[in-house]
């Protein structure tokens, strides 16, 4: 792997900062290292993803959840020797390491998976996009461009690259553009369509996908675009045994003044413009079909409000965070 020495990172690294490299990288694995740029360790998105929902301070460094003695293939390792070791170990990449010092790294390579996934992926596509106004005044937003390319475009090149055929599109506003535009572009995948007569959320047209799967659904934004692995999330949603699986992202916002914390009438400490980090909604879930039942016939539903009367039940909602790139569009396009 050429550009292994890009996901190197000095132990001292923040969390936060490690997760910036992910996303920027792409490659799934940090390669800790002191400063005398000896191996000390390997950081995966899923030893940050498993820290964040044990509480994770993400400004804390990346030596306080690295692995220290992880699988690593000798100087003289052969690719089939290193695949052996990532199947046994159930991992996707090994560094090759001599007397601590990184040689490079062997990744799987997934490209040679061509096995299609079945799970249904419904593309929420129908809103009316009136943030984005005037842009959405004769267009619809799937239509919109981003970096030369639709939306729409962005989202169905991304399912087949991740080996999924089975699509939804949930449609309302200006919904003969999009199908015509879908025609003209001939994709290989079974797409079907959802018309809503009358808006139903973000949530409510998961109805009609009543009986006609047993395996949970994967349910996207149209605007949103991320590295996010589909496979990955919906192995984690099983794995969990969650009813509904809630995407999150890190958001970070900073204080544009100094913060002054006192106590009994004295100061006791000043923060020159802190940085505060929180969790948003990305955007994107996986469903289990068995709460379809919680969903009325042609009724206006957010997912928010689906997940709250799920808890309301009882039943089991688990985030996800994302450590890959991750754009909401639409505060993108309406700058």
């Amino acid at each position: 792997m050429k550009n292994w020495k890009k996901c190197c990172l000095i132990q001292s690294t923040s969390v936060f900062d490690a997760i910036k490299n992910l996303e920027e990288t792409g490659l799934q694995i940090i390669l800790v290292v002191n400063k005398k740029k000896e191996f000390i360790g390997t950081l995966t998105d899923g030893d940050i993803r498993a820290g964040i929902l044990n509480g994770l301070d993400l400004k804390q460094s990346i030596s306080s959840i690295a692995i220290k003695n992880p699988v690593i293939a000798k100087a003289n390792s052969t690719y089939e020797t290193a695949l052996n070791l990532m199947d046994i170990h159930g991992i996707n990449h090994i560094p090759i390491i001599k007397n601590k010092r990184i040689l490079g790294i062997y990744f799987r390579n997934k490209n040679l998976i061509k096995n299609y996934v079945e799970n249904f992926i419904l593309i929420m596509a129908g809103g009316r996009g009136k943030r984005l106004m005037p842009l959405t005044k004769n267009l619809p937003k799937p239509l919109l461009k981003y970096k030369k390319k639709t939306l729409i475009d962005l989202q169905l090149n991304k399912i087949i690259n991740e080996g999924y055929r089975n699509v939804f599109l949930s449609l309302n506003y200006l919904k003969e553009k999009i199908i015509n535009k879908i025609k003209k572009s001939k994709y290989n995948l079974n797409i079907r369509y959802i018309i809503e007569k009358n808006r139903l959320g973000t949530a409510g047209c998961l109805y009609y996908l009543k009986k006609k799967t047993t395996d949970p659904i994967i349910v996207i934004n149209c605007d949103i675009i991320s590295g996010l692995k589909y496979t990955e999330l919906l192995n984690y949603h099983m794995m969990k045994k969650s009813d509904l699986t809630v995407v999150i992202k890190e958001f970070r916002s900073q204080n544009p003044f100094g913060q002054i914390k006192f106590k009994r009438g004295k100061v006791t400490k000043i923060d020159e413009k802190p940085i505060s980090l929180t969790y948003v909604n990305a955007g994107i879930y996986v469903v289990n079909p068995s709460i379809l039942k919680f969903i009325v016939k042609d009724k206006y539903l957010d997912m928010i409000e689906l997940a709250s009367r799920l808890m309301n039940k009882k039943k089991k909602v688990v985030p996800y965070p994302i450590i890959d790139k991750w754009n909401d569009v639409s505060q993108y396009l309406k700058k």
